[in-house]
């Protein structure tokens, strides 16, 4: 019986202690940059993205379709 306190504590002490490593486990500073002095910077990999739909619309034959996706480039922010 008493082997079995034993082994039950350690498995209690155990898991608390893994419990507690999860908070540890967070970055102790969260890196902030100024959103009005933060430089923008493009996304070359969605703008390659983009005009890949469009070719493939034209090479479908859907030019409405890649019209309107070449008029919805207007409007977005790259």
């Amino acid at each position: 019986m008493k082997n079995i306190i034993v082994a039950f504590s350690i498995i209690l002490l155990l898991a608390a202690l893994s419990l507690g490593s999860f908070t540890l486990a967070q970055p102790s500073h969260i890196p902030h940059e100024n959103p009005l002095t933060a430089a923008p910077s493009p996304d070359t990999a969605s703008l390659l993205r983009l005009y890949a739909n469009v070719f493939e619309e034209i090479s479908i034959r859907h030019y409405q379709d890649a019209q309107r996706l070449l008029e919805w480039t207007k409007q977005a922010t790259i």
